[in-house]
């Protein structure tokens, strides 16, 4: 009777942890200021803004091995994808944050980065909720002035 003999599998966490240096080293060669969330168990690995930029980055970080043969795509499968963009919207970035996917493979470097919630996005959708929740009124200035105005020239 032969026995399979079973491969140890390789520290999946120091290889993720690895992968979060390289963004990290990333995102400041781009100007920004960046912190880790070590041992990460939420929903962005990395936080990253520049001074003068209302956007805030939150980058979730993933490690594909080159010897993962059965799933060589597993981060582009879009239930993956989808996985991660609940798991930004849950966690109820603020307006201006970017809720960002980027895979890291040892032999071929970032193979995706990809935005998953996109500030300038939100922004239209909670105008518009706003627009449709207000009897579509616009509510601007323009319209706000009136009688109220003229009274007030005449005191």
């Amino acid at each position: 009777m032969e026995r399979k003999i079973k491969m140890p599998r390789k520290n999946t966490s120091a290889s993720g942890k690895r992968a979060e240096v390289f963004a990290t080293k990333e995102l400041e060669s781009q100007g920004y200021t960046v912190t880790r969330a070590h041992l990460s168990r939420g929903a962005a690995d990395i936080i990253a803004w520049k001074k003068d930029d209302m956007v805030v980055r939150y980058v979730q970080v993933k490690f594909q091995s080159p010897q993962d043969k059965t799933n060589k795509n597993r981060w582009g499968q879009p239930a993956n994808v989808n996985m991660i963009k609940r798991e930004f919207e849950e966690a109820n970035l603020p307006p201006t944050g970017q809720g960002e996917l980027w895979v890291w493979r040892s032999n071929r470097g970032w193979i995706k980065q990809e935005i998953l919630i996109d500030p300038s996005q939100i922004s239209e959708h909670i105008w518009k909720y706003i627009k449709e929740n207000n009897n579509g009124k616009d509510n601007k200035v323009s319209e706000v002035q009136g009688e109220d105005d003229t009274s007030l020239d005449a005191r």
